[in-house]
């Protein structure tokens, strides 16, 4: 496995609340763009569910209730500054933020899409897993299934944001949207395909090993 992310500076925040992670992030992506920090991996399992919504958001068509319906019922509602759409964070998935500065290493926004996907793909394969990159629909998908949403930002050549990797079964809170706004197909998680559970800290170690 090319191991992009053990170039760089990794970091494991545990079980971690979603919008306290994502506040660090943009504290990492302060720095970087400042020039005092060379950029910084992140990975984190969201200690609750979170639906969160990126730029691109149509709320009528992506969510099945409305906002305040949705935060009655218990279902936390943030909005984001990533690309695409609605997804959910919960735990026993694997939150990675690369906070890279991308165009220093000669990365476009695709291609950077492209390279994350790359790293997901070949996790996968080891395992045994057969999956794929769909540009029309971007993520990792295992047939019509998402196993790993991807949705990136990058503001002053910095990225922000970047992968969630179903590891445990997902959340029912799926079932209250249109996942990346696409209703006819469906999302699946790596620990289906596998003998044994593993936690989503095991794939990290594995993802940023030198």
């Amino acid at each position: 496995m090319t191991r992009f992310f053990a170039d760089f500076d990794c970091e494991w925040l545990g079980e971690c609340e979603y919008q306290r992670a994502t506040q660090y992030m943009h504290q990492v992506w302060e720095q970087v763009s400042q020039g005092l920090s060379s950029g910084k991996i992140l990975g984190f399992t969201p200690t609750h569910e979170t639906i969160a919504l990126g730029k691109h958001c149509s709320l009528k068509e992506e969510l099945r209730m409305s906002v305040d319906d949705l935060q009655q019922s218990g279902v936390e509602v943030v909005e984001t500054q990533r690309g695409g759409k609605a997804t959910v964070h919960y735990p026993g998935q694997l939150v990675i933020y690369p906070v890279l500065p991308v165009n220093r290493l000669g990365y476009g926004c695709k291609k950077f899409v492209e390279v994350l996907a790359e790293q997901m793909l070949t996790l996968l394969r080891e395992l045994g897993i057969e999956a794929y990159y769909d540009t029309t629909y971007p993520g990792v998908w295992i047939g019509l299934e998402k196993v790993c949403a991807i949705g990136v930002s990058v503001r002053r050549r910095v990225s922000a944001y970047g992968l969630a990797l179903n590891i445990a079964q997902p959340s029912p809170a799926f079932r209250l949207i249109y996942p990346c706004g696409i209703q006819d197909r469906g999302v699946t998680y790596v620990n289906r395909w596998l003998t044994h559970a593993t936690q989503p800290e095991a794939y990290w170690t594995r993802l940023t090993a030198p």
